[in-house]
């Protein structure tokens, strides 16, 4: 449903390192007593189970195209500064370079999986980034509150790639944290790698709601919202939740893409799932985005150039009404159209 050309065609996913807050139980890969040369580190049940053979799954239906990256969501206690009514405990500086080597036996016992990382984020969520360093030939995305600050400095910038958002406070985040980086960063990309559907889910009490568009139509709008500030490429949350949003440890219930019924045998695409399809299947990797001007707020649309020299056109109808509009390309001529009530309509041609 997600990785082969019959599904969405995927060719960019986060990879917990460890436990995130959709594991059933809070785990590392060296819990326990102190143990600074990481000689205890073993990957997890889960992963040999669960992580390693779907993701050798997926990228055999991806072709090869697909590209991963990892996140750790927690680190060892015992790397932890431990302070009273702290929920949220920093690393200890002594253990910066364990941390780092952490992440290298990571992706070293992938490598011997025979799976390869495109990529890797310093953490997710943290409070404060611990120094990564240099892990080999692999991307660096850093996750700071501070992003500007970390371009800015020297020897952060050497060791990163790019950025990676969360975007829970859409507004304030895209506008003022982001729009900017582009421009005075054009060598670091941006990802959004957790995105605002998500945080609608936990406003509402039913944060499972099959069937719901309006979920889909925010996070529509917030795909569209990254593209035009140059955001390249996003992921969300979860790929499946059972029909109480979860498994979570933590109690972070949420809304998916595809929700399973596992008492039925089922699983039940949402229309979320139909809507990222407009952007993944049809806007491939080396699309090129070009300008668009919107018709208007509730109207928002997008235009990207494709390595094969197709124009697509993405116009989301956030209306509860039909609005006539007409797309026009200089190059081509102009097609007039209607747009269905709460829709979204792609347009392809060369």
């Amino acid at each position: 449903s997600y990785f082969s050309e019959d599904g969405l065609e995927y060719n960019l996913c986060r990879v917990p390192m460890g436990a995130s807050d959709y594991s059933t139980h809070a785990y590392t890969y060296d819990d326990g007593e102190t143990d600074e040369e990481l000689t205890n580190f073993r990957l997890a049940p889960e992963d040999f189970q669960f992580k390693i053979p779907h993701i050798k799954s997926a990228l055999n239906l991806s072709n090869g195209n697909l590209q991963l990256f990892a996140s750790a969501w927690i680190a060892p206690i015992w790397m932890k500064v431990l302070e009273a009514g702290k929920r949220f405990k920093l690393l200890q500086e002594e253990m910066y370079q364990p941390w780092a080597n952490y992440f290298v036996k990571f992706l070293d016992n992938y490598r011997k999986e025979g799976i390869e990382f495109w990529g890797i984020t310093t953490g997710n969520e943290p409070t404060a980034n611990a120094k990564i360093g240099s892990v080999g030939e692999v991307n660096s995305v850093a996750w700071s509150s501070s992003q500007m600050m970390l371009l800015n400095n020297n020897f952060t910038r050497e060791y990163v790639d790019g950025i990676a958002m969360h975007s829970y406070y859409n507004k304030v985040s895209l506008i003022y944290s982001f729009a900017d980086i582009p421009r005075k960063f054009p060598e670091n990309f941006i990802l959004a790698t957790e995105s605002p559907e998500v945080f609608n889910s936990l406003k509402k009490k039913r944060r499972v709601d099959l069937g719901s568009w309006d979920k889909g139509e925010v996070y529509t709008n917030y795909l569209m919202e990254n593209i035009l500030i140059g955001i390249v490429g996003s992921v969300t949350l979860n790929m499946a939740l059972d029909l109480k949003g979860g498994p979570t440890y933590a109690g972070s219930s949420l809304h998916s893409t595809i929700i399973v019924n596992a008492t039925a045998d089922e699983f039940y695409k949402q229309p979320m799932y139909y809507q990222i399809a407009h952007f993944s299947k049809f806007i491939p990797k080396g699309s090129v985005q070009i300008y668009s001007s919107k018709f208007n707020s509730d109207v928002p649309v997008v235009a990207f150039k494709r390595p094969d020299n197709g124009t697509v056109v993405v116009i989301l109808n956030k209306k509860e009404e039909v609005v006539p509009v007409a797309v026009v390309d200089r190059s081509r001529g102009a097609a007039e159209l209607e747009l269905s009530a709460k829709s979204i309509t792609t347009l392809l041609y060369w």
